[in-house]
């Protein structure tokens, strides 16, 4: 009697072993692999942003004198290590000296050049920066007749809408102004640009990729250079 009670303790451990092994199994098969979530940037509205698109920032800078009346800048900036070019009115890039006196701190010498505005780019590892550079003698007329280097003044345009998706409105509130576009090495692209008013231009760049572009507006005694981003 004893070794049939033995027996049959034997036999029920077995069983509630077995089934012990069996419900460990079937919990290991539903096992999930871990979930990694992916964070992208998104933006106002919920889109993801493309790093790609947006703007660079612009480098910090300060000019003195400007105007110059005889053509020796003073360039002073955060960033050491720069990129300066200086473009003639019709953007072609020109020769001119540049002294780093130090540390952040740039001499531009166009003493040799006429009187007129200029463009300067200054690119560092951390932006882009584009600034006029006004060269002018000072008046020797009467102060009845100012001569046109002291009626050659900066521009006040409104662009917008800026960013854009290719499309926007130049008001240069000048009647006989010259709106050309550049792209982000300073170099004029085709763009497409109407003059539905006197003041108003528009511009479309929908063909064109994404990224920053600048909008030139010239006349016969000033000029100005705007940066303006494509998403």
């Amino acid at each position: 009697m004893k070794n049939q009670l033995l027996n049959s303790a034997k036999r029920t451990l077995k069983n509630a072993a077995a089934a012990t092994f069996c419900l460990c199994l079937a919990a290991s098969s539903f096992a999930q692999e871990p979930v990694h979530a992916i964070h992208h940037p998104v933006g106002d509205h919920g889109q993801r942003v493309d790093d790609s698109t947006r703007p660079a920032p612009e480098v910090e800078l300060s000019i003195f004198p400007n105007p110059s009346p005889t053509g020796v800048f003073i360039v002073k900036t955060e960033e050491e290590n720069i990129l300066l070019e200086v473009h003639n009115e019709d953007m072609t890039a020109i020769q001119v000296e540049v002294e780093n006196a130090r540390p952040g701190h740039f001499v531009i010498n166009m003493s040799e050049y006429d009187d007129g505005v200029y463009t300067m780019v200054i690119t560092s590892e951390n932006g882009q920066s584009v600034r006029e550079l006004i060269k002018r003698e000072a008046a020797i007329d009467t102060p009845n007749e100012p001569t046109d280097s002291d009626r050659m003044t900066e521009l006040q345009v409104n662009i917008y809408p800026n960013p854009t998706t290719g499309i926007f409105t130049v008001e240069t509130g000048e009647d006989k102004a010259v709106v050309q576009i550049l792209d982000r090495t300073m170099k004029p692209i085709s763009a497409n640009v109407s003059n539905q008013l006197n003041e108003r231009h528009v511009v479309d760049l929908s063909n064109f990729p994404s990224g920053v572009y600048y909008v030139q507006v010239r006349t016969k005694s000033a000029m100005s250079t705007e940066r303006i981003m494509k998403r």
